[in-house]
């Protein structure tokens, strides 16, 4: 058994892999397998040329007390079902750190499956996904830990639409100037995010400036949400929000409830 990084001729066993593993859309993994994972950004333990276990550790940069550094998104980890309760991810991981920091990446993220998991492995949690349950008439409490202005009413529209990525790229990058963690998005990283997005029926909403009585000129865009249906019945999920006015916040999380879930209460989640 051994761990190395995959061969362009391995590619087809990875997919077919990541297909036994996870229920991503056909179309994405067509897109993805074609343009976003290249074979030298992943690594596979294999047994006889047959791979048991892969991980993706897609390139990004991160922004770090305003400077940026090279870390790695480590995505799909798939571990054969046969092969499962072996150590193999545990030893793919190990050595994917190891592999990375040969390569002076000493920064990687993830979305886990289990936090214990990874954190017995030297991970710590970086961000968590909060819950809102929101009534059904239009009000909402701001959270503690991330307090916006209440917009007047009236002040601001929302609309579903299908946006140039650009739009969406220049309210990201406001968001985040200041913030520690901000990812550096190129324009490959939009097309996969809101590709997937998109193949799961997301919609995208923008946010601005209710326009003045007789006004045609549209106004420009401050805050952006991508938004899932979410399970049914359920609330929908807020997959991502940015704003660089935050006095639209609010506003917004209470206009993505009253559209989509107009008369109960029901949950808003927030990844």
């Amino acid at each position: 058994m051994e761990i190395r990084s995959l061969s362009a001729e391995e590619m087809s066993q990875a997919r077919a892999l990541w297909e036994v593993c996870f229920e991503d859309h056909p179309a994405f993994l067509d897109w993805y397998f074609r343009t976003r994972f290249q074979p030298q950004d992943g690594l596979g333990v294999f047994l006889d040329g047959r791979l048991l276990s892969f991980l993706h550790l897609s390139p990004r940069k991160i922004r770090l007390r305003k400077r940026l550094y090279p870390s790695a998104y480590l995505l799909a980890l798939a571990t054969a079902p046969a092969f499962r309760h072996l150590g193999l991810a545990r030893a793919l991981l190990t050595y994917a750190l190891r592999h990375l920091a040969a390569n002076q990446i000493f920064f990687t993220f993830l979305l886990p499956f289990n936090i214990d998991f990874y954190t017995r492995l030297g991970w710590g949690v970086w961000a968590d996904h909060r819950l809102y349950l929101l009534p059904a008439a239009p009000t909402v409490k701001t959270d503690d830990r991330c307090r916006s202005p209440i917009a007047p009413p009236g002040a601001w529209q929302f609309y579903e639409t299908n946006p140039d990525h650009k739009l969406l790229a220049g309210i990201y990058e406001q968001y985040f100037a200041t913030w520690d963690g901000g990812l550096v998005r190129k324009d490959a990283d939009w097309t996969c995010l809101l590709l997937d997005h998109t193949l799961d029926g997301g919609k995208i909403w923008l946010g601005a400036p209710a326009l003045p009585a007789g006004s045609v000129t549209p106004s420009q865009p401050v805050a952006y949400a991508l938004v899932q249906p979410g399970s049914p019945g359920g609330g929908p999920l807020l997959r991502e929000m940015a704003w660089t006015d935050p006095v639209v916040r609010a506003a917004a999380i209470v206009n993505i409830k009253v559209i989509h879930w107009p008369s109960k209460s029901a949950p808003l989640a927030l990844a």
